[in-house]
């Protein structure tokens, strides 16, 4: 009697688990295909990620590629400026240097040499004047400091030639970047931009971590700008943001940037 109830209790325990499981199964069902939309779903989700990182990279490289060639672009003409300055200043030079004597002069002048002279009469002699004293030696720093103050007086001409004077007294100051820089600020004032250009691409190759490197940078975009080629300004800007973000130059930079790229659109 007991077994028989036994055996009818899990008839009753196995048709209830039966019909429950029969009655979940298409909750259960429901659940795996909503799980299976949203892994479908994260896939896709995935695939359109890679494709835009994709494509982002193939933009930036024929960014980097188009600044590049931007640059090398700006090199060459910034050392044919050089050149040309080079060849005018080699020009001046020729044209200023006493010309030569001709042989025909030459030789008169020994005719005249082999002439004996008649000594001239005895003059009484007079005491003669006493020669002016020489200019004292300016130190390296006071010939820096009084180049520095002709250029805030507003004598560009002058602070140059003695910025100039400086550099080849004293070519391994550690003011010789700030010095060239000076000269690149004054051909700027003086409205000469090419030789600005070719001063400030002379700072930015020689001193490349100098202190003077970043204003140079964007001394020379000014320079571009007045010459009507604001494209080379803008890169010479990207430049400087990138090398030097935190100087006070590229903050300069930025806006002077966001301006030139306002007024192309």
């Amino acid at each position: 009697m007991f077994t028989k109830r036994n055996t009818l209790q899990q008839y009753v325990c196995l048709i209830a688990l039966c019909t429950l499981g029969y009655a979940c199964a298409p909750m259960l069902q429901r659940d795996v295909d909503e799980q299976g939309k949203a892994i479908l779903l994260l896939q896709q989700k995935t695939q359109e990620l890679e494709r835009s990182l994709r494509r982002l990279q193939s933009e930036q490289h024929n960014e980097t590629d188009r600044i590049n060639l931007e640059i090398e672009s700006l090199r060459a003409r910034i050392d044919e400026t050089t050149r040309r300055n080079e060849k005018m200043l080699a020009e001046l030079t020729a044209k200023t240097s006493p010309p030569q004597e001709s042989p025909a002069i030459e030789v008169e002048q020994e005719k005249q040499a082999r002439i004996p002279e008649t000594p001239p009469a005895r003059q009484s002699q007079q005491p003669s004047a006493s020669a002016p004293a020489p200019e004292p030696v300016l130190s390296e720093k006071d010939l820096y400091n009084q180049a520095y103050a002709l250029y805030t007086d507003g004598d560009y001409g002058k602070a140059r030639k003695q910025f100039q004077e400086f550099l080849q007294r004293h070519p391994t100051s550690s003011k010789s970047d700030s010095a060239l820089y000076w000269i690149a600020q004054c051909y700027y004032k003086e409205k000469k931009y090419e030789d600005a250009i070719a001063t400030c691409d002379d700072v930015i190759k020689k001193f490349p971590k100098g202190t003077k490197t970043a204003d140079a940078y964007y001394l020379q975009a000014l320079a571009f700008c007045e010459i009507q080629d604001p494209l080379t300004a803008q890169i010479l800007l990207e430049t400087l943001m990138q090398n030097f973000p935190d100087s006070e130059a590229a903050k300069l930079g930025k806006k002077k940037y966001d301006e030139l790229k306002a007024s192309a659109r």
